[in-house]
C-alpha cells in the first residue's frame, strides 16, 4: 500500500468512526441529530463553517476520488486494449510485408527465368531459320537432279514436305 493509499484509508476510517453529522448554528457546532450536543466553536465563523462541514465534504471528495479512479481504470483498460490491438496489427503488417517480399522475390526470379527462356527461344528461332535456309538450298540443288532410284525421289519429296510444313508454321 502506498503512502497515499494509507492516508486515504486513514481518512475513511476516521470518517466512519466520527460521531453524528455536524452543523454550525451561528453560535457553535452542534449535532444535527441532537442539537443539544455540541463540540464548541471557533472564534471565527469561517472556521466553524469549515469544521462543521468537513466530514460531509471529505465524504464527497472521497466518493469523487473513487469515481475518478474507476473512470481512470476504465480508460486505462481501453488504452491497453488499443495498444494490444495495435501490437497485433503491427505483427500482421510485418507478416504481410514478409509475404509481399517473398512474392516480389518470386516475381523477380520468374522475370529472370522468362528472360533466359526468351534468349533460348530467339537462339532456337535463329537456328531454325538457318536450317530452313539450308533445306531450301538442298531442295533447290536437288531440284535439277534426275533421280533413277525411287528412294531418292522419296527422300527429295520428304525434304520438300518438311520445308513446306515449316513455312506454314512460320506464317501462322
Amino acid at each position: 500500500m502506498t503512502d497515499t493509499e494509507k492516508k486515504i484509508a486513514e481518512i475513511r476510517e476516521a470518517l466512519e468512526k466520527a460521531t453524528p453529522r455536524w452543523h454550525y448554528n451561528g453560535n457553535e457546532i452542534v449535532s444535527l441529530d441532537n442539537p443539544r450536543v455540541g463540540i464548541g466553536g471557533f472564534l471565527r465563523d469561517e472556521n466553524n463553517y469549515l469544521a462543521a462541514n468537513a466530514p460531509e465534504w471529505l465524504r464527497f471528495l472521497l466518493s469523487e476520488l473513487e469515481r475518478l479512479e474507476r473512470e481512470y481504470a476504465e480508460e486505462r483498460a481501453a488504452h491497453n486494449a488499443h495498444v494490444a490491438e495495435l501490437c497485433e496489427l503491427e505483427k500482421e503488417n510485418r507478416k504481410m510485408r514478409e509475404e509481399l517480399d517473398a512474392v516480389a522475390e518470386g516475381y523477380r526470379q520468374q522475370v529472370k527465368l522468362a528472360g533466359e527462356l526468351m534468349d533460348k527461344l530467339v537462339f532456337a528461332q535463329k537456328r531454325e531459320q538457318r536450317l530452313i535456309k539450308k533445306l531450301r538450298e538442298i531442295t533447290k540443288a536437288l531440284g535439277g537432279v534426275t533421280f533413277t532410284d525411287g528412294r531418292q525421289w522419296g527422300a527429295y519429296n520428304a525434304l520438300c514436305d518438311i520445308l513446306e510444313e515449316n513455312e506454314k508454321e512460320l506464317s501462322e
